[in-house]
């Protein structure tokens, strides 16, 4: 189900009124659950482009496992506001509008046969860093106003692809052996301490060679993780650069299978409604 509103709200930085667009993809026709998982998907490119169109291989694997699968358009930061980078704005703008998709949801439970208890985020990049802000971050958490205030914008997992809980990005190299980065174009907030226990878990996805969101800042947050007893997944990807999705969703590697694995248990949707064998790719 393409160009979906799931909300509208004012973009801190044009200020301008923005529609909230995503792209749907339910199970197949065959799907006779009377509820179904929740992914949400927040596309990367920096927080200055991109688009929900970027992801439809993503998307498609989802759903083919029994997800309801989204592709969130987010507020984006305009050419003449790239200063803003260095901030937590953008993360807490991405997150404002992840919150408003996952309240739509909630408000669509029962037209669109949603479990309300198994709604996890993704993305990829700038998207991961997003969903990563959303769920962990404790600092300047925002509701926003993209809409349904009534619902709820909690979730149950994450997965994360080439994020991080450092504002860090765009970097010139990483030391092949400490992959500490160097010559990074922004060194932003580090809010990698605001993850803690209790917190819901997360899967870690990232190319050891990846420059521009440095592979070192989820390197940390799987430590923090570890550290504090959250839940987490950590898949690095040797010798890959950013954003690796032909490892991501290839099935001759082992990363398709881990972090669908660890969606299915982060939802626990072993208790769920099993959906056909028909389903199933």
């Amino acid at each position: 189900m393409a160009d979906v509103q799931y909300g509208s709200a004012v973009n801190m930085w044009s200020k301008s009124n923005e529609k909230l667009m995503m792209d749907v993809y339910f199970p197949p026709d065959a799907d006779t659950r009377k509820e179904r998982p929740v992914v949400v998907h927040a596309h990367g490119g920096g927080y200055f482009y991109g688009s929900r169109k970027d992801n439809d291989a993503q998307m498609r694997a989802i759903a083919s496992r029994g997800y309801i699968a989204a592709s969130i358009d987010y507020r984006l930061v305009p050419i003449l506001a790239l200063g803003e980078l260095g901030t937590r704005h953008p993360p807490i703008s991405g997150s404002e509008d992840s919150r408003a998709a996952v309240r739509f949801f909630r408000s669509k439970a029962s037209e669109w046969r949603i479990d309300t208890n198994r709604i996890a985020l993704s993305g990829n990049s700038a998207g991961a860093m997003s969903a990563l802000y959303h769920a962990y971050a404790k600092k300047d958490q925002s509701e926003g106003s993209g809409g349904n205030p009534e619902q709820s914008s909690a979730i149950n997992a994450v997965v994360s692809v080439s994020g991080g809980l450092v504002d860090q990005v765009l970097c010139q190299s990483v030391d092949p052996d400490t992959y500490v980065p160097s010559g990074c174009l922004y060194n932003g907030e580090d809010f990698t301490n605001e993850l803690q226990a209790g917190d819901v878990p997360v899967a870690f996805i990232h190319g050891t060679a990846d420059v521009t969101v440095p592979f070192r800042n989820s390197l940390e947050a799987a430590t923090r993780a570890n550290a504090t007893g959250v839940n987490n997944v950590w898949l690095p990807i040797p010798g890959a650069g950013h954003v690796p999705m032909d490892d991501c969703l290839s099935t001759d590697e082992y990363y398709l299978h881990a972090w669908t694995e660890f969606l299915a248990k982060a939802l626990n949707t072993a208790e769920a409604e099993c959906p056909t064998k028909s389903l199933m790719v």
